[in-house]
């Protein structure tokens, strides 16, 4: 494992990244790297070891058997030149940017062993918290964490990156870098450009009658909940994958153009059905699990107390919930709750659990 990790950006990813190796690693010394008045807060709090401001970026990397830059795509792209300069023999060097071509590819013709190897890495967590005062310990925990590799980087020192990703919880996977930004273009940046594309066309019919945005619940609230997402989080990811976004919406428009042939000769049925069925197979928990999870969906009523009341018994069995998730909730009327567990067996032994303690609850 690695024994001196530099994290270059305390935000909401690196000082996670910070809290959960220290959680798993107490005695890994780490260095926080960050503007000079932020690293003036971070002074005062026990997230990092050693908080330098960024000025002092080089002497933070001569050190460190990993480097993770935890910035925005250009900020990262921006900072290799100097930390190759200053990493040492054998480190490695990783990012957490959404976006692998262009950083990896970069990367490759920087780091050659004698300065450290570069592992792209994307993490697929995230927190509607920013900064380092909402650092979570357990943001990783059950994400999909992506890694990439560049070309000639040895299998021992990507193996040692994977065992940290294992360590703090996540699940390591390695994608090509292309490949990466093709997939992550059609399943992450396609829906927020869709999100967009239906708040801008509810804002326009909301102009000429205000009883559009009043009606807006249910599903249109959850299909446009990323539309909130700030530019300044996608600007650099929009400008970076700006082909592979505009080849995906080209995609979209052709499906868009034969669902309404569908409609209009009155046969939709097939589309649905499909829909539904590739539904099914996408991993139930947004964080990516990827293992397979048991449901239980449990019938609640909307007062203080009814979650402690269904996590209480669960944990005074040993039970652990895995995910959970509100299906459904209207105000005084209560809703659903689905929980999801590890195995078959604890989905079984919670039914049994919650039934006992009074609650309706079934499989799903």
């Amino acid at each position: 494992m690695f024994t001196n990790i530099t994290v270059i950006g305390l935000g909401i990813i690196g000082s996670s990244f910070c809290r959960a190796v220290k959680h798993v690693m107490p005695n890994t010394h780490i260095t926080g790297i960050d503007q000079d008045e932020l690293i003036q807060e971070v002074e005062k709090t026990d997230l990092v070891d050693r908080a330098l401001p960024a000025s002092m970026l080089a002497e933070g990397c001569r050190s460190a058997d990993l480097i993770v830059l935890a910035t925005p795509i250009q900020a990262a792209l921006d900072l290799l030149p100097e930390i190759a300069r200053h990493s040492s023999e054998n480190a490695v060097v990783t990012d957490v940017c959404s976006l692998k071509a262009q950083i990896v590819s970069q990367a490759q013709t920087l780091f050659s062993g004698k300065n450290g190897w570069f592992i792209g890495g994307h993490p697929m967590a995230g927190s509607e918290f920013s900064g380092f005062a909402h650092a979570d310990p357990f943001l990783f925990q059950n994400a999909i964490y992506v890694l990439c590799p560049a070309a000639g980087v040895p299998e021992q020192s990507v193996r040692k990156l994977a065992d940290l990703v294992h360590a703090i919880g996540a699940h390591g996977v390695l994608v090509q870098p292309d490949e990466h930004d093709r997939i992550a273009a059609a399943v992450s940046h396609l829906p927020q450009m869709l999100a967009v594309a239906l708040m801008r066309y509810l804002a326009l019919k909301n102009e000429h009658n205000p009883l559009y945005l009043k009606m807006a619940a249910g599903g249109f609230r959850d299909m446009t909940r990323i539309a909130s997402s700030p530019f300044t989080i996608w600007r650099d990811i929009c400008d970076g994958n700006r082909e592979k976004i505009s080849i995906e919406l080209d995609g979209l428009i052709d499906v868009l153009t034969d669902l309404r042939q569908q409609l209009n000769e009155g046969n939709l049925e097939h589309a649905f059905e499909e829909a539904a069925r590739t539904r099914l197979s996408i991993p139930r928990d947004t964080r990516g699990f990827l293992t397979n999870h048991f449901d239980v969906t449990v019938v609640v009523e909307d007062k203080p107390g009814i979650i402690a009341r269904i996590a209480s018994p669960l944990a005074e069995a040993g039970i652990n919930i895995k995910d959970i998730q509100v299906l459904k909730v209207r105000e005084n009327e209560g809703g659903t709750l689905r929980l999801s567990f590890e195995s078959e067996e604890k989905r079984m032994q919670a039914l049994a659990v919650l039934r006992e303690s009074g609650l309706k609850c079934e499989k799903k």
